[in-house]
C-alpha cells in the first residue's frame, strides 16, 4: 500500500448525524429507557444547517442509514442546502465489531439508503466512533469495491477514548488527508486533525475535544494546516450542539465526557466558522492539486 498527501486551500467541516443514544457509553447503560426521550436529530441538524448557511460554509454530513430511513426528508434538506451526504454505517456498530462480509453488507446498505433518500451518489464513508486503524487494508478494499472514493474513519492517535482497536497503528498513520493506493484502485483518507505538542500528538479535531479544550487549540492546528496548504478535518456530532440532552445515569467520567461544554459548542462553532473557510470532502477531492502536495506535506506529517 502506498500513499501521498492531499492539498487544498479550505478546511473540511464534517458532521456525524447520529442521536445522543449512539454515543459511546449510552448504549452500555441498560437503565435508560430510550422510549422516554424523543429524538432531537431533526432539530439539531436543522440548527447545524442554519449555522453553516450563515457563514456560507459547506460540509459533509456522515449519516446513519437508520436515520435516513426514519427521516428521509432530513437527508434531502441537507442536500438541498448544498452539502454532501456520506455514509456512517447502518446502526453505529464499530468497524472492528464486523466481519468483512458483514462490513460489506453494512457499507452497501448504508450507501443505498442514503442515495435513495438524497438522490445523489454517496462516495464517502466514516466508521462509527472512528473505529479504524492504518493497516485495515481489507476495509479499504471493500469500500473501493462498493463504489466509495474516500474514507474518514481514522483518528491518528495512540490512546483516544474512542477510535481504532489498534491504537499503535492509528498513531503511526499519516495525520493529514492523503491518497492510498490499493491493487484495485486509489482511495483518499481524511483523518481527523491533530496537533503536535512536543513529542505528543493531541486531538484537536472537534467533538468532545472541541467542547473540553479552549478554542485556541483548534484554531492553532487549523492555522498550521493552512500554512502548509493541507486541509484540516474538523468534526462535530449533531447532538453536541444540544444543551438540553436528557439526564443520564452514566459513571461520572463518562457523564463528564458527554455533557461538559455542551452550552459552549454553538458559540465556539460561530467563532470557528468566522475564522476559517470550510468545504466538504467531495469538494476537496474535486479541487485538490496533487502537484503541490509532495513538498508541503512533510511539515504536518511529523
Amino acid at each position: 500500500m502506498t500513499s501521498r498527501p492531499l492539498t487544498r486551500n479550505a478546511h473540511v467541516f464534517t458532521v456525524d448525524v447520529e442521536d445522543f443514544a449512539h454515543a459511546h457509553g449510552y448504549v452500555r447503560d441498560p437503565s435508560i429507557d430510550w422510549s422516554e426521550h424523543p429524538s432531537s436529530i431533526e432539530r439539531n441538524v436543522d440548527s447545524m444547517l442554519d449555522l453553516l448557511g450563515r457563514s456560507q460554509s459547506r460540509a459533509t454530513f456522515f449519516v446513519l442509514a437508520s436515520v435516513a430511513e426514519r427521516y428521509p426528508g432530513l437527508v434531502r434538506r441537507i442536500v438541498d442546502c448544498g452539502h454532501e451526504v456520506a455514509a456512517h454505517g447502518r446502526c453505529h456498530r464499530p468497524q472492528q465489531a464486523l466481519r468483512p462480509d458483514k462490513f460489506r453488507e453494512d457499507a452497501r446498505a448504508c450507501k443505498a439508503a442514503l442515495e435513495d433518500a438524497g438522490g445523489h451518489a454517496v462516495i464517502g464513508y466514516r466508521a462509527p466512533d472512528f473505529s479504524a486503524s492504518s493497516n485495515d487494508n481489507w476495509a479499504l478494499d471493500v469500500l473501493l469495491d462498493e463504489g466509495y472514493r474516500y474514507d474518514s474513519s481514522l483518528l491518528p492517535l495512540r490512546a483516544p477514548p474512542l477510535g481504532a482497536a489498534d491504537r499503535a497503528s492509528a498513531a503511526d498513520a499519516l495525520p493529514v488527508p492523503h491518497v492510498v493506493r490499493r491493487p484495485t484502485g486509489s482511495l483518499v483518507r481524511f483523518p481527523l486533525a491533530t496537533a503536535r505538542v512536543g513529542r505528543f500528538r493531541i486531538p484537536a479535531a472537534g467533538g468532545e475535544y472541541f467542547r473540553h479544550f479552549p478554542y485556541a487549540v483548534t484554531r492553532r492546528v487549523l492555522r498550521e494546516h493552512a500554512r502548509s496548504g493541507i486541509p484540516g478535518v474538523f468534526f462535530i456530532r449533531c447532538w453536541e450542539i444540544d444543551s438540553e440532552l436528557p439526564h443520564r445515569t452514566l459513571p461520572f467520567l463518562a457523564r463528564m465526557r458527554h455533557s461538559r461544554g455542551l452550552r459552549t459548542t454553538v458559540p465556539k462553532l460561530q467563532l470557528l466558522l468566522a475564522d476559517f473557510h470550510f468545504t466538504s470532502c467531495s469538494r476537496v477531492l474535486s479541487e485538490a492539486s496533487p502537484r503541490a502536495t509532495a513538498a508541503r506535506a512533510p511539515r504536518l506529517a511529523g
